[in-house]
């Protein structure tokens, strides 16, 4: 896996539901190392989302885990959202996130790419990058937005590689998308972008 020099520490947040634990696996796959963090949101129940963690360790140079309430994690270190609660950004210093577990019944699904992006956009000072992957429904095109506003690089993947262009036609028409890429072109996106 090649290796980045970034000036700055980035913070990915993607979210997927739909067709996502393959194109999660291949962003992680592809993804190279460097000062990154990354916060999966998928949806998936409870009883999955560990085992979805553990599958994306073994494909990824990326040290990952399902999150813990108040766990934190710095570069090359990547957390699943655990099925059942809303993986929020609780704190961000000098490269260090710190992640809480929340429930909140108001949001039609959970865990919510919404509420992970909104925390995201609104805690970390560092540079940030939203992915949304396939998916049926438009969770993530609020948090989308918010992360546009907060300076963030924002990608989607192209209707052509989607299981279901659903989540990612949502984001394209919040308007605040900087780039559609095929699934295989995602991970160097997010580095290729400006950001780095």
């Amino acid at each position: 896996t090649p290796s980045r020099d970034l000036t700055d520490p980035v913070t990915v947040v993607i979210g997927a539901s739909t067709g996502g634990p393959n194109a999660v696996e291949r962003v992680l796959a592809s993804l190279p190392m460097a000062d990154c963090r990354v916060l999966i949101v998928q949806h998936m129940p409870e009883a999955f989302t560990s085992r979805f963690a553990d599958r994306l360790d073994g494909v990824s140079a990326y040290d990952v885990r399902e999150a813990t309430d108040g766990e934190r994690i710095g570069a090359v270190e990547a957390l699943v959202a655990r099925g059942g609660n809303h993986l929020e950004v609780g704190s961000y210093r000098a490269g260090r996130l710190r992640v809480k577990l929340t429930e909140d019944d108001s949001r039609s699904v959970t865990p919510a790419v919404d509420v992970t992006m909104e925390s995201a956009a609104g805690t970390v000072s560092d540079p940030l990058v939203g992915v949304i992957l396939t998916g049926m429904g438009s969770d993530g095109s609020i948090g989308i937005r918010a992360m546009a506003d907060a300076g963030a690089r924002t990608i989607a993947q192209s209707e052509d590689t989607c299981v279901i262009y659903g989540m990612p036609k949502r984001a394209v028409a919040t308007g605040v998308i900087d780039a559609v890429h095929d699934l295989d072109d995602v991970a160097g996106a997010i580095f290729d972008g400006g950001a780095a």
